[in-house]
């Protein structure tokens, strides 16, 4: 399995400008550089700022309706070129597209050291041969990312919030394309990743399930299964049908 750690500056732009709310923040480390370039991005074109911020459509259906909505729209048609390559080149992207290139450096030395022990536990708990190639899009790390997006692309960038969480939760989005995002399936995924993986790369116990309330009690409800399973290692897709029948009883 080969992984490409990719830094596309259009996608940098796009997800810090819609990614800036306090609550979308993995740490405040960087603050200053993303709020620089956020305050120039919105005094370049508040309405494209606004479009990539997600709040073009109901600022103005709010304010004035669909006219005027379409009419932005269409600006941002024309405008959102040059508005992207004004950004690339001023010195506030500059100095946040180093911060994305050091985390990207980081990433990739931390995936490498990892795989071979990694690639060992989850090879063990799946059965599945690890053959694909995956493109990892890196964002900046002071913000929340990390998204399976299918054609096995993926999107990162987070704090490391404890060590290893880089390679835990790559294996988590990877593992995404080869199962669905029902919640027993997701709660298959914690269980291999979040819990089994994190565990054994840092020699510790298991961590605190999942704060999402329906997958902590289905992640709990399975546990006793789920040890006996990966004890023995074998078929994931033929221990999910099997848990999906314990289930309905």
């Amino acid at each position: 399995m080969k992984l490409k750690f990719i830094i596309n500056d259009n996608y940098i732009i796009s997800h810090t400008l819609s990614y800036t709310g306090y609550e979308k923040f993995s740490s405040y480390e960087n603050r200053p550089t993303l709020g620089n370039f956020s305050q120039i991005a919105w005094e370049k074109c508040k309405t494209c700022y606004s479009f990539f911020a997600g709040r073009l459509a109901n600022k103005t259906m709010l304010e004035t309706g669909p006219d005027q909505t379409i009419e932005n729209l269409n600006h941002c048609v024309k405008h959102l070129n040059e508005y992207l390559e004004f950004l690339k080149n001023t010195p506030e992207y500059k100095e946040l597209k180093k911060q994305v290139e050091k985390y990207k450096e980081k990433c990739e030395k931390e995936w490498k050291n990892n795989f071979p022990k990694s690639e060992k536990i989850v090879r063990k708990l799946t059965g599945f041969d690890f053959n694909k190639e995956f493109e990892i899009y890196i964002t900046h790390p002071s913000l929340k990312n990390g998204r399976y997006w299918g054609d096995n692309k993926i999107s990162w960038g987070n704090k490391e919030q404890w060590p290893n969480y880089t390679t835990v939760y790559l294996w988590h989005e990877i593992l995404h394309s080869y199962f669905g995002y029902s919640q027993l399936e997701h709660a298959i995924i914690e269980l291999i990743t979040d819990r089994e993986l994190k565990s054994k790369l840092n020699n510790q116990e298991y961590s605190d399930f999942n704060k999402n309330i329906s997958r902590e009690k289905l992640e709990k409800k399975i546990l006793p299964k789920w040890k006996e399973y990966k004890i023995k290692g074998g078929n994931i897709t033929k221990f999910i049908k099997k848990i999906k029948k314990s289930i309905k009883k």
